[in-house]
């Protein structure tokens, strides 16, 4: 599919090839006991009961039930209770495997996987990937930390020492009330940053609303940090069934200014996502400055 813009053509190449060599998936295995966790504090359900000691830990907000109440895990570890990775997800049972260009990794849910499959089949009922493959063993605790989902991360008091930070002249935002931005690859030509990311509706039913406007908005900088003065460009998102689909996108914005530009977004059905992109001089057809997005 090409996308043209001005002068630029996007190209999104889409393809997918998997090979699984060899998997034993097993509901009932169990995983190493680990003597250190993932330093990561977790959410829990409460049956709208204010005592701690009743809350049930869980990886995310979809392990409660309507006649539950969600509570982030900042609220647990202020309420003097601790929800580890040895706490959720029946540990130390196998959770889901992740296999991506013959590289294996932990996950729960697809969005785990982009770019790559599952090894082992989901859980209909919960739609979690919670079946191991014993030959890649993972657990809760080989799960990264994802504070979108409520949780809370641990940092040593001795992890930063002698700590530099880069400065930087600006920078461009989602600012956006029904959804985010995850980029993922940048492209620069001439004097346009070509960025490649997902667009990932939040939910719509805390705001009634069937389309979902995306802005991003820029340039955040030292003498306007608010971007009050600034540029956004936008994009329609459309979520009349309700099943926050993910959509690719191509924002351009100025590199010497950080003014965002324009934006292009692909709509359609499922999930999309742009994993690699490049920049070229000619497609072969007359035009000059060409991105090919790759997903």
């Amino acid at each position: 599919m090409i996308l043209s813009c001005k002068f630029l053509s996007v190209l999104l190449v889409t393809f997918r090839s998997i090979s699984i060599t060899s998997a034993l998936c097993d509901s009932s295995a169990v995983g190493p006991i680990q003597s250190n966790t993932n330093r990561c504090s977790y959410p829990a359900c409460s049956d709208n009961d204010e005592n701690a000691a009743t809350w049930n830990c869980v990886h995310d907000s979809s392990f409660c039930t309507s006649n539950q109440r969600f509570v982030p895990g900042l609220e647990v570890l202020a309420a003097g209770k601790v929800c580890s990775c040895t706490d959720i997800l029946n540990f130390p049972s196998l959770i889901g495997t992740c296999v991506t260009n013959g590289v294996y990794s932990p996950m729960l849910t697809e969005d785990d996987c982009v770019g790559g499959g599952s090894v082992c089949g989901k859980d209909e009922l919960t739609d979690k990937f919670l079946v191991g493959d014993t030959d890649h063993p993972y657990t809760a605790c080989d799960l990264k930390c994802d504070f979108m989902l409520g949780h809370e991360s641990e940092v040593a008091e001795d992890t930063y020492k002698g700590c530099s930070f880069p400065t930087f002249e600006w920078t461009v935002a989602s600012e956006s009330k029904y959804s985010t931005l995850q980029d993922h690859q940048f492209k620069i030509i001439d004097n346009t940053l070509f960025i490649g990311g997902t667009i990932f509706p939040l939910d719509p039913g805390n705001y009634a609303s069937s389309t979902l406007n995306f802005v991003l908005k820029g340039p955040f900088d030292a003498s306007n940090p608010t971007a009050e003065d600034g540029s956004y460009v936008n994009g329609i998102v459309d979520d009349r069934t309700g099943v926050l689909s993910k959509r690719c996108t191509v924002a351009m914005v100025d590199k010497t200014t950080g003014e965002p530009k324009d934006i292009v977004t692909l709509n359609g059905t499922g999930a999309c996502y742009i994993n690699s992109m490049d920049a070229t001089k000619s497609d072969g057809v007359g035009n000059s400055d060409v991105i090919l997005a790759g997903g």
